[in-house]
């Protein structure tokens, strides 16, 4: 087992909640597990990431740092390295989640829907836009990784992060690898991805495709910016 980085210890999971409660003592456990090598746990872990601590997309007191001791775990040399690759490649798609809770089309929506803004009125929105420079540091951390299938979720995860202004002088760095490893991929929907991020760098268009389009969604993208509420 390896030792993880020191910030886990430096939060009070007592205070926080999540989805599902109470964040302590599972969502310490849970963040704790994730470096254990133990199979089961680390499938739990994942899972507690998921279905509670990023519930439906929304954000919690919990969400946030976790989020910041995932990317420190991955941006992490010994840390990340101690990982198997199916566990970054989970790992990278969480915070992309959290990112996509934040973005341009995420705020869009809200707008929408409710008629407020979200910065203003969605608890946490604002503490987890001040940390996609740290997230996308751990994206682009795992950039290099030997293995393709992590290199592509790293890929992805930047994607969204990216939609942060502040990190708006990488996109040009990481535009040809978004039209090579992604335009140019297998995937219809990373393909659609592609084009509509390509196309909101170059100013082309507000906002990327709606995220239940592109991240387990059914991938259409004739839907519009805004779709209807989630309830």
């Amino acid at each position: 087992m390896i030792k993880p980085p020191r910030i886990i210890e430096d939060i009070d999971w007592s205070a926080l909640t999540h989805g599902g409660g109470a964040a302590d003592p599972v969502t310490q456990a849970s963040l704790t597990a994730l470096t254990s090598g133990d199979r089961a746990a680390v499938d739990a872990a994942l899972a507690h990431l998921a279905d509670d601590v990023l519930h439906q997309g929304s954000l919690y007191p919990a969400t946030v740092p976790a989020a910041r001791y995932v990317a420190a775990l991955l941006a992490d040399p010994p840390s990340a390295a101690a990982l198997p690759p199916r566990v970054r490649i989970r790992l990278l798609g969480w915070p992309a989640g959290v990112a996509e809770a934040v973005g341009g089309a995420a705020e869009e929506k809200i707008q929408v829907w409710f008629g407020y803004s979200a910065p203003e009125r969605v608890p946490h929105f604002r503490e987890v836009r001040e940390i996609r420079p740290e997230l996308y540091r751990a994206a682009e951390a795992q950039r290099n990784d030997t293995d393709p299938a992590v290199r592509r979720a790293a890929l992805l995860a930047a994607l969204h992060l990216l939609d942060d202004p502040a990190l708006a002088a990488h996109r040009e760095m990481l535009a040809p690898a978004v039209e090579a490893e992604l335009g140019g991929g297998p995937e219809e929907w990373q393909r659609t991805l592609a084009a509509r991020t390509l196309a909101v760098w170059r100013g082309e268009v507000a906002t990327t495709v709606p995220d239940d389009d592109l991240w387990g969604g059914d991938h259409r993208a004739d839907r519009g910016p805004v779709d209807d509420p989630p309830f």
